[in-house]
């Protein structure tokens, strides 16, 4: 066959150029990075609340309970920028305060707290990664990105008040979830399914080749108590590294004849549903998910209205 007639076959087959594959690579290997410090910073928080955790089951007795827990949820997601691994750390937490003994109903009223502070903390991300970018933006181009992160704080705020204030005044999250979990203990066995799952594909990809022996070489040579805090400050360090690598691989990323495609997974409410079901589900993180949206909104390539089903699936598939 000749030359030509080869050339012929592949005429119509879209090829990536160099440049889009280099971004590409960033844009994946700091999606790796960022999938990586949250795996990291919830091993750090492991060790951590370890040794912390006489002082937690002090706070637990005490009326301010809720609060402390809401702040502590706040604070805690605000510092790592994951409600993942804020929300990882109470589980940890609170099934170690009911191993020492201290009753569950007392434990949930201050992790449901920590909890619902996580996702007020975890709305910090966006105005991070907004002002990370704003170099790059016109005044124009960052008062029209404003609206987008506001309209995520906004509904936050006003959902996590509204279910705070039943929390501490009936405590119906607290009794539900009890309810829930015993129902799909006892009379589904949920709890034995779910063990069949020993181990995820970040498991295998993430946590066994670089976290874990990480983590066992800092605790050898540093202690469970500093090593954990060491651990924090590293990873915490990749999780603010990664975030640049994204947003600059992004907004790299928009400014080739990728546009069109990015608008299309957004012309429709459903479509914008689905590709942030579709990109949580993947990176396993409402943070870096509702933050990836943010060059797109301040290059209006995609529009506030269209942002908001994007972003309200972001967190629903979070909890999974």
């Amino acid at each position: 066959m000749s030359r030509r007639g080869v050339g012929s076959v592949w005429d119509g087959v879209p090829i990536l150029s160099s440049k889009k594959v280099r971004l590409l690579i960033v844009l994946g290997f700091g999606i790796f990075l960022f999938i990586s410090s949250l795996e990291g910073v919830k091993s750090g928080f492991k060790l951590i609340f370890s040794e912390w955790q006489k002082g937690i089951l002090g706070m637990i007795t005490d009326n301010t309970a809720p609060l402390t827990g809401l702040a502590i949820g706040i604070l805690s997601t605000a510092l790592v920028q994951s409600s993942s691994a804020v929300v990882a750390a109470t589980m940890v937490s609170m099934s170690g305060m009911v191993a020492s003994g201290l009753p569950m109903v007392d434990a949930m009223r201050f992790g449901v707290p920590m909890v619902l502070g996580a996702n007020i903390g975890t709305t910090v991300t966006n105005t991070i990664v907004i002002f990370g970018v704003r170099r790059g933006m016109t005044m124009r181009e960052f008062g029209d990105t404003i609206p987008g992160v506001i309209v995520d704080d906004v509904y936050e705020f006003l959902t996590i008040s509204l279910f705070f204030i039943l929390e501490m005044t009936t405590g119906f999250i607290s009794n539900t979830t009890l309810r829930i979990g015993e129902y799909l203990s006892s009379s589904l066995g949920l709890e034995e399914a779910l063990a069949s799952f020993d181990k995820t594909i970040i498991d295998i990809v993430i946590n066994e080749p670089f976290v874990k022996p990480l983590k066992n070489l800092v605790v050898e040579l540093a202690g469970q108590r500093i090593g954990g805090v060491v651990l924090f400050v590293f990873w915490f360090l990749v999780i603010i590294f990664s975030m640049g690598l994204i947003a600059n691989g992004l907004e790299n990323l928009i400014k080739t004849d990728w546009e069109d495609k990015i608008k299309a997974a957004f012309s429709s409410p459903a479509k914008s549903f689905f590709t942030g079901f579709s990109i949580t589900w993947l990176v396993v993180s409402s943070s870096i998910g509702t933050s990836l949206i943010v060059p797109f909104l301040a290059t209006m390539v995609v529009d506030l209205k269209k942002a908001y089903p994007y972003l309200c699936v972001c967190y629903m598939v979070s909890t999974v």
